[in-house]
């Protein structure tokens, strides 16, 4: 079950989202790529291992230790690794490189309150993240289909946009500390959704986003992000301008459960307006390497999708 404090927590963040979104006013640039992850723009990482305590930090907290003399013991014979193999230290702080996480899924929404101000779509693609260094992660999104109803127009259907990110994880959390961790990332997205259907805006977009994270109780993951993001207004005249804030909680129920709360919001601006809504999901582990997740989205405010599926496929590994 989910703890009250958990519970406590994810009710601060979501009041504190609500009300700076409300309190920016009440269109935001048509963001690609999202499919895959149900609508969010945060990327699909692996969660670094956390630094060690020093053994400095450790003898403040227990007192000094006694070290018994070392009894001598034969030298172990050495292992031979087999040329070309690399191993990984999993104990170290960061994630190791050529780890991974490969998402596709579906996402099917319904047309907003204000019906002009969003249409009924259905998106679906992948969302491929792979470590890089032990710090620094790379992901590509697609939306391999994009299909919407506008309201009183026919259904268009066809290929949708590509975001590519490049990420670091500047500042990991330490065990047994308070100090929360931070990633940061750059996206920009390739405008490969055709603009006469109506299925992208044709320009080419940049984001930044910096996130502060803290487990507790290694049961209880809680995340803020931050967004910047510039949407090309066409022929050379600049970028429109918006802001974002996510939060979230993930919480373990079990060896293969997790539950996956989080809340989307962007101000307003005077090209667009306000957007709020949440992406809650149930994420079930059938392996090591497979995991579905199933759950949906409510929108908020009068210009966000009323109510959406998600369901999606994960796989995760390190590549050879």
């Amino acid at each position: 079950m989910i703890n009250r404090q958990s519970i406590l927590a994810m009710k601060r963040i979501t009041c504190l989202i609500v009300l700076l979104i409300t309190a920016g006013g009440a269109v935001f640039g048509q963001r690609g790529g999202v499919g895959a992850k149900g609508g969010s723009n945060r990327p699909d990482r692996t969660q670094p291992q956390p630094e060690q305590q020093t053994q400095k930090a450790l003898r403040n907290i227990v007192g000094p230790s006694v070290v018994p003399s070392p009894t001598p013991s034969p030298e172990p014979t050495p292992t031979i690794e087999p040329e070309g193999r690399e191993s990984c230290d999993t104990t170290k702080p960061g994630t190791c490189p050529g780890t991974y996480k490969l998402t596709y899924g579906i996402s099917i929404n319904d047309h907003a309150r204000h019906a002009e101000a969003a249409s009924q779509k259905t998106s679906g693609g992948f969302a491929f993240n792979v470590y890089v260094t032990r710090r620094i992660f790379v992901e590509v999104d697609n939306d391999n289909f994009v299909s919407k109803k506008p309201e009183g127009a026919d259904r268009v259907t066809g290929f949708g946009d590509t975001v590519l990110n490049i990420g670091a994880d500047p500042l990991l959390e330490k065990e047994g500390s308070k100090r929360p961790g931070i990633w940061v990332t750059y996206a920009v997205k390739v405008p490969t959704a055709s603009m006469k259907k109506g299925l992208g805006t044709g320009e080419l977009d940049h984001s930044i986003t910096g996130a502060v994270y803290k487990t507790y109780r290694k049961a209880n993951y809680f995340e803020l992000d931050f967004n910047e993001y510039l949407s090309g207004r066409g022929g050379g005249l600049g970028f429109d301008h918006s802001s974002s804030l996510i939060g979230l909680l993930e919480r373990i129920l079990s060896e293969k459960n997790l539950l996956h709360f989080e809340i989307d919001g962007t101000f307003a601006t005077q090209s667009s307006n306000a957007e709020l809504f949440t992406l809650d999901y149930l994420e079930h582990s059938f392996t090591d390497h497979m995991i579905m997740r199933l759950g949906g989205r409510v929108g908020l405010t009068p210009n966000s999708p009323r109510i959406g599926f998600y369901a999606a496929l994960r796989f995760k590994g390190k590549l050879k």
